[in-house]
């Protein structure tokens, strides 16, 4: 996500290595930030802390949610706003729910659920409040990268292309 990526860009001069740990810890604050809220809207879940934390680390432990969220991907975040985006809804908070998904626009595969959704539960204030994120997100990537950033990003992830369906054969 732009913003993230602006917010962590000093870490840069101290390489690549301290700027991975950077967008990891990110992600993993994000990650238990929502899993914190998430708790709070899922009582059945946190009866006792001890079935709160095993829930909790059963979770994590999961393979398909550990490995991409130390590893550098965008998972911590994109767990992170689906979850507060579920909280700021079950607690009627338009505006933080507007928030979210606007943020959330870095994901867009996800929009193409959630907008319908909100659309079909009159959700006008936070889908408007979303639009109007979306287009800040990208006027803040504009401002620092370049109007045409999200083109070269999607360049920039095609040269991944022949990698993934390698990885993907050999499964």
């Amino acid at each position: 996500p732009p913003g993230l990526a602006i917010l962590l860009s000093p870490f840069v001069r101290f390489g690549y290595h301290w700027a991975f740990f950077a967008f990891d810890a990110a992600g993993l604050f994000l990650f238990a930030l929502a899993v914190r809220h998430l708790g709070s809207e899922l009582p059945a879940l946190t009866r006792t802390p001890v079935v709160a934390w095993t829930t909790f680390l059963a979770v994590v432990a999961h393979q398909a949610v550990i490995h991409p969220l130390l590893g550098g991907q965008n998972t911590g975040i994109t767990l992170s706003l689906l979850g507060l985006a579920y909280v700021a809804h079950r607690r009627d908070r338009r505006v933080y729910l507007g928030l979210i998904l606007g943020l959330l626009t870095f994901k867009p595969q996800y929009l193409l659920v959630l907008g319908p959704v909100m659309l079909l539960r009159g959700e006008f204030l936070a889908i408007g409040i979303a639009g109007a994120v979306s287009i800040g997100h990208y006027a803040l990537g504009a401002v620092f990268c370049g109007w045409d950033w999200p083109l070269r990003m999607l360049h920039t992830l095609q040269t991944y292309r022949p990698i993934a369906e390698i990885a993907r054969a050999k499964q």
